[in-house]
Parts: C-alpha cells; sequence; structure tokens
C-alpha cells in the first residue's frame, strides 16, 4: 500500500528465498514494488483532483510497473512483449463489450468511488499512457512528464493539466500537437476502433482508411449511448517502405471522419 512517503507491503509480497522461490513469483514481487514506489510521484507527490480521473495514478503505476521491471530485467521483454499479453489484449478484450465504460468515468456519490478502481482504469489507462509515449516519443514523454510532475508537485491535476504539459514538451522539440484534442477521443468515451485500410484500385501509392466502433456483439446496446464511440477517434499510422521503416515517432494523427486517403 502506498502512502505518502512509505510504501508498505505484507511479507508475501517483498519478501522471497532465491534458493526457493521461482521465477514468477520473482516477477510478481518486483512489479507490486514498481507499482507502489511509483504511487509516490503519481498519487502522492501529484494527486487527482477527483475520482474520475483515478486512472491518472493507477494507470500511470500499471503502466511503469512494466518499464520498471523491464529496465531492471531486460531478458524478461516485459515492455514489449509482456505488456501485450497481459495489458493491452486483455483491456481490447474488456472494453470490446457493450457493457464498458470511458476511462474518465463520472463520480458523483461516495457509492461510485469503488467502481472506478477496475481493469479499465488500470489497464486501458496503462495502454494509452504508453501509445502516448510511444506516439511521443519516449525522451519527449519523460520530459514531459518531468514537467508535469514538477508543476503540480504536492497538489492536484486533473488530465487536462497533463494534457496541456505534454503539448507544451512536445512544442519544445518543435512539434505542435494538441494532445487534449487527441485523448479525449480516448478517455471520455468508452471503446476503441477497428481500421480498415485499402488500396485504392485507382491510383497507385494511395490507401484509403476507414475506421468505426469496435464491439463484439454488433446487436448489443451499450450502458450509455452517449458515452459510446461516436466520435472518430485519433490514431497514428505508420507504413513501412523500401526505402524508410517508418519506425519511429512521426507525430501524425489521422482522424478518418470519412473515408481518408493517405499517399
Amino acid at each position: 500500500m502506498e502512502n505518502w512517503g512509505l510504501s508498505v507491503f505484507v511479507e508475501q509480497r517483498i519478501l522471497l528465498d532465491p534458493s526457493i522461490s521461482s521465477i514468477s513469483y520473482l516477477l510478481d514481487v518486483t512489479m507490486v514494488i514498481v507499482h507502489e514506489l511509483c504511487h509516490q510521484w503519481f498519487g502522492d507527490l501529484v494527486t487527482p483532483v477527483w475520482w474520475e480521473d483515478v486512472w491518472l495514478k493507477e494507470g500511470f503505476a500499471h503502466y511503469f510497473e512494466f518499464v520498471g521491471t523491464d529496465y531492471l530485467y531486460p531478458g524478461w521483454n516485459m515492455e514489449k512483449q509482456r505488456f501485450l499479453t497481459d495489458v493491452l489484449h486483455e483491456v481490447m478484450l474488456l472494453d470490446g463489450l457493450a457493457s464498458s465504460h470511458p476511462v474518465s468515468q463520472e463520480v458523483q456519490r461516495a457509492t461510485d468511488i469503488d467502481r472506478v478502481f477496475d481493469w479499465i482504469a488500470y489497464k486501458k489507462g496503462a495502454a494509452l499512457i504508453r501509445m502516448l509515449a510511444n506516439f511521443m516519443g519516449h525522451s519527449v514523454f519523460q520530459m514531459g512528464l518531468q514537467d508535469y510532475l514538477t508543476i503540480h508537485k504536492y497538489g492536484n491535476a486533473a488530465r487536462n493539466d497533463l494534457w496541456n504539459t505534454l503539448s507544451e514538451a512536445l512544442k519544445k522539440v518543435g512539434k505542435f500537437v494538441n494532445i487534449q484534442e487527441v485523448m479525449d477521443q480516448w478517455t471520455l468515451q468508452m471503446g476503441y476502433p477497428v481500421i480498415t485500410i485499402m488500396r485504392n484500385e485507382t491510383a497507385d501509392n494511395i490507401v484509403v482508411i476507414s475506421q468505426e466502433h469496435f464491439i463484439y456483439d454488433i446487436d448489443a446496446k451499450t450502458t450509455d449511448p452517449d458515452l459510446g464511440n461516436n466520435r472518430y477517434m485519433y490514431f497514428s499510422i505508420n507504413i513501412p517502405t523500401k526505402s524508410c521503416s517508418c519506425l519511429a515517432a512521426s507525430c501524425q494523427y489521422f482522424k478518418a471522419e470519412v473515408p481518408a486517403k493517405v499517399t
């Protein structure tokens, strides 16, 4: 359990015997320690303004479970492989249901608080943070987080405070992206898009990209239609060619409101 300046653990979550403990147990212990230490910054040093943004602390802690463990044990491939199976794939299963909800939820009563601590807050929050890190580039993303923590230390911050700080970090390296405009589509509505890419048969070197809300049961009704994936989401796309692998962060986002052509 994280506390300001003092993390508290039960024995089985922090102690192990190298002669008998398994690798999976070492993994669990490491991730728990990293998670709780991360809360010293995300949750304690800077606390979300309100419960609707609980993912700002739990999503970051869950994301850094994999980043921190990957740093300690690079051979485990935690960030590039384990994250995909344990976080991204799992949350896509949950978020593809009609019963899903946005990562930021309204909390109006004390009885609403418990329900916001779910896998959408933890896992989708972590997945969106990882998406931002890859999109911005890890060095710029880290610079933005350092500014965010410095500006709001010993206080409270909302998601828009984070978006504004990350936008400013991009400006420092000559890239102008409204992070709030991009991320509001991902955090304020449920679900995720399925992207369709088709080659334009009438012209060379052109593809047509479109998107729609992915849901397993297309006949199912969402709990609250207003929170469904009704607004088109921004997404980044890199298409490798013979001359360019397109693996570097390009900071170009598309929003295919209608089928869009990309050359």
